[in-house]
């Protein structure tokens, strides 16, 4: 009695193992598709000045109703990073104007990066990035 409870015991484990082996190996592998954005993201002011609202317009369609870590480049050559930020934006097509205010950096022409992580699952992330028109910053309007 005590062997054939051992026996069915042991298959019992292995099958559990083969299970979470399944099932880590499509969290791993399927092919998430969370969201898609048109680029380059729009632009509406072309010369703007530190401290002003920087007037970007993302027109996205998101597929997965999870939450984003959002992480801003400003780029001229030299990449200039704003601190991550969590958001959760509707799943569906949409058009946002999120509320990003430029940054005191040097006069030059600019373009904007949005770097969205993604978490699908406990042991994925997946990245996307958008990237803007080119703007100028300046100290004059």
């Amino acid at each position: 009695m005590k062997q054939k409870f051992a026996i069915y015991f042991s298959y019992l484990v292995l099958l559990m193992a083969f299970g979470l082996m399944c099932l880590l190996g499509y969290w791993y592998l399927y092919p998430y598709k969370i969201i898609t954005a048109k680029e380059p993201l729009v632009i509406g002011t072309k010369q703007v000045k530190p401290g002003d609202e920087l007037d970007i317009t993302i027109d996205y369609c998101k597929y997965y109703d999870l939450p984003a870590d959002v992480t801003v480049h400003y780029s001229d050559g030299v990449v200039y990073s704003r601190p991550t930020f969590t958001t959760r934006n509707q799943a569906g097509c949409h058009i946002s104007k999120p509320e990003e205010t430029v940054p005191k950096l040097p006069n030059s022409n600019y373009t904007v990066t949005m770097i969205y992580r993604y978490h699908p699952n406990p042991i994925r992330t997946i990245i996307y990035s958008f990237e803007s028109e080119p703007f100028t910053i300046t100290s004059q309007k």
